[in-house]
């Protein structure tokens, strides 16, 4: 597994949240300084490390990573209509089972904004417990 992006400052949060806002490009996120479970270093950010040994090319996009988990746009269509997990790049399903085994939430399986290369382990606890813990 390569983890690109743990622990995020609230500078690079507002820097991440102005894309597609303030600044060119698409949207990258949709939370605002203190409301990503990176800004309390609870979060990470991967993609399967087979991609950059067996596949750099098709990890590189424009000398970016290219997070999509997916051979087919249909594949990605009926994962996000049934959450089935068969339909993954067998990469990235390996990634989301093991996360699954150790109760880490991956955010592939979110309903509201997906996020295929988001993990994050909570401890169960929500953003304003960890607001709370550092004020």
């Amino acid at each position: 597994v390569l983890i690109t992006d743990t622990l995020r400052t609230n500078a690079r949060q507002a820097e991440l949240y102005a894309k597609g806002r303030e600044t060119k490009g698409p949207k990258v996120t949709n939370a605002r300084p203190g409301q990503s479970f990176h800004n309390y270093g609870v979060a990470w950010d991967a993609v399967p490390w087979e991609f950059m040994v067996n596949d750099p090319d098709k990890l590189l996009v424009g000398h970016k990573l290219d997070w999509t988990p997916f051979k087919r746009r249909e594949l990605e269509q009926r994962f996000r209509q049934h959450r089935d997990l068969k339909t993954l790049d067998r990469r990235w399903r390996v990634m989301a089972e093991k996360a699954a085994e150790l109760n880490i939430e991956w955010a592939g399986m979110w309903e509201s904004m997906t996020e295929y290369c988001h993990f994050q382990f909570t401890g169960g606890r929500s953003l304003d417990d960890f607001r709370q813990a550092v004020a």
